[in-house]
C-alpha cells in the first residue's frame, strides 16, 4: 500500500530573504529572443550588394541590419498594393484592433440590463 513517504517534504524549505533560486531566469520566448538578436547583425556586405542588384540601385547602404531590410521589404511590398502587408505594417505600428464582443445569443431574445450604482461616501463629510 502507498503512504506519503515522511522525507517527502524534507526538501520543501521555503527560499532565504535575498535567496535566488533560479538566477539564469526561464526563457519563455527561445524564438523571438534568437530573432531579435539575429535582426541586429550587420547584413555580410555580398549579400547586401546582391539586394542592391536586385532593387536596381543602392537601398541598403553600408552597415544596414537585417532588421532595416526586412522593415524596407516590407514597406515596398505595401507601396505596392500588398493588401497582407499594409495590415502587418498598421498591426505593427498601431497594435491590433481590439475584437468586438459579440452580444447575440443563438436566438434574438430582448436583453433587459439593470445598473445599480452605489452612492461613494464623501471623505470629506
Amino acid at each position: 500500500m502507498r503512504g506519503k513517504n515522511p522525507k517527502s517534504l524534507a526538501n520543501l524549505k521555503p527560499a532565504k530573504k535575498g535567496e535566488v533560486r533560479n538566477p539564469c531566469g526561464t526563457n519563455k520566448r527561445p524564438f523571438a529572443d534568437l530573432y531579435f538578436a539575429l535582426s541586429q547583425e550587420i547584413i555580410p556586405e555580398w549579400k547586401r550588394r546582391h539586394l542592391n542588384k536586385l532593387a536596381g540601385g543602392l537601398l541598403y547602404p553600408h552597415g544596414t541590419t537585417w532588421a532595416e531590410a526586412d522593415a524596407r521589404a516590407l514597406h515596398d511590398k505595401a507601396s505596392q498594393g500588398d493588401v497582407s502587408a499594409i495590415k502587418e505594417l498598421a498591426d505593427r505600428t498601431e497594435g491590433r484592433s481590439p475584437e468586438r464582443p459579440e452580444l447575440t445569443g443563438p436566438t434574438k431574445q430582448v436583453v433587459t440590463l439593470h445598473v445599480v450604482y452605489d452612492r461613494i461616501k464623501n471623505p470629506n463629510q
